[in-house]
């Protein structure tokens, strides 16, 4: 019977998550986990065929945070602190945020990122303003307030924009799309509805 390794999968993948956190993709090898755990690299071949067989859980795991930034209360406005958890993940985790652009890993990251829009999705049932639309208005207006926190995300991210770094200031420009966006799909409704009883 071979001996027991004293690092259990689930070590070899909070190490591998943290050399990531720190260092990026680029950073990932039996090396750096091996370091990280203090240890051989014969532990992590012993739990894994290779390292991409690490690289899903990691991306599970960068989803798991990035949905705890979302869904974190900042304002009094469960909407704006999605956008404004995804803004604020960006900034603090800039590696991870990085990570999830990896174009190798696309297939992946798209499936964890329909569960965690659906996941905040039910956080948002019951959402006051989103009253009078239907599933389908909710979701266009929900993706068209992601377009813009991604956008700002990635200027913020890549230090394009260094004066909008303010939590208060993130959040009131969110708040201002997300109004913005409301009263658009809300106004074309109405001329929509005009325009079938004229």
């Amino acid at each position: 019977m071979p001996p027991k390794t004293r690092f259990s999968r689930e070590d070899i993948i909070e190490a591998a998550f943290r050399v990531v956190r720190k260092h990026g993709w680029a950073g990932l090898s039996a090396r750096s986990i091996a370091k990280e755990l203090n240890s051989s690299t014969q532990p992590i071949y012993s739990h894994l065929k290779s390292i991409e067989d690490l690289k899903e859980e990691i991306v599970k795991k960068i989803y798991e945070l990035l949905f705890n930034y979302g869904t974190t209360k900042r304002t009094d406005d469960p909407w704006v602190d999605v956008g404004l958890g995804y803004v604020l993940f960006a900034k603090e985790e800039k590696q991870l945020f990085h990570c999830l652009g990896d174009e190798k890993l696309l297939p992946v990251a798209k499936k964890y990122a329909e569960q965690s829009f659906k996941s905040v999705t039910e956080t948002l049932s019951g959402y006051p303003l989103f009253q009078g639309l239907s599933e389908k208005q909710i979701y266009k207006v929900r993706k068209l307030g992601f377009i813009f926190a991604f956008g700002l995300a990635v200027l913020i991210n890549r230090s394009h924009v260094t004066d909008i770094t303010d939590e208060k200031e993130i959040a009131r420009l969110l708040k201002i799309a997300d109004q913005a966006l409301l009263k658009g799909v809300k106004g074309y409704l109405e001329e929509e509805n005009e325009g079938k009883d004229g």
